[in-house]
């Protein structure tokens, strides 16, 4: 009975030793250390997998996206993130523009596709992306555990009424009109209807 009491006695002894190695070791070879951040823990949005979730309080829709920026100082790093902003909401609109089309004209050769591309690249430069708030913000500064280099890691959540979105759309769609291939010309005036329509 005593020796069986020693031996697992010493078991967890070993198991208390291992675990304590294998967290230094973790720390030790991370690939980069927080020195300090803007908050005691991060925000989940800043860890959580979904760049872009919508949210509905009675009638109003609100779009939420995060972006994130690493530089040098905080400063830069804030700038970065700020430009993946526009930049994240321009590509968001373009893959809803080619959505669009793709149904609207029932592609199945790709024929439309370079007009579609030209519609995309043109009407995402007309978008209005005034219309974003920021939401939240965290930062750290970092150190790589390699080269030592510290830099700073800046992330932004985003969030845009959906009417103001669309309104941004609307007019970033009625801007290129003139200038569409006829057929696409004629699609893009149904799309647009589809969304002043749209409740």
């Amino acid at each position: 009975m005593g020796s069986l009491f020693f031996r697992e006695k010493n078991i967890m002894k070993y198991f208390i030793i291992f675990m304590f190695i294998f967290h230094i070791g973790a720390a030790l070879y991370a690939d980069e250390v927080v020195l300090t951040a803007s908050a005691e823990t991060a925000p989940k949005w800043v860890a959580g997998t979904d760049d872009w979730t919508m949210a509905t309080n009675k009638k109003t829709v609100t779009v939420y996206f995060k972006s994130g920026g690493t530089g040098d100082t905080l400063e830069k790093a804030k700038m970065i993130a700020e430009s993946e902003a526009i930049a994240k909401l321009a590509k968001h609109i373009k893959s809803i523009v080619h959505y669009e089309f793709v149904i609207s004209l029932n592609l199945t050769d790709g024929g439309f596709e370079p007009y579609i591309i030209s519609t995309m690249s043109a009407v995402s430069k007309n978008i209005d992306t005034s219309g974003k708030k920021k939401a939240d913000m965290y930062w750290e500064l970092v150190q790589d555990a390699k080269s030592k280099k510290k830099y700073y890691t800046c992330y932004y959540l985003y969030s845009i009424d959906y009417k103001t979105l669309k309104k941004s759309m609307i007019a970033a769609w009625t801007k290129e009109l003139d200038s569409m291939d006829p057929e696409i010309k004629k699609k893009a005036k149904e799309i647009l209807k589809k969304l002043k329509d749209e409740k």
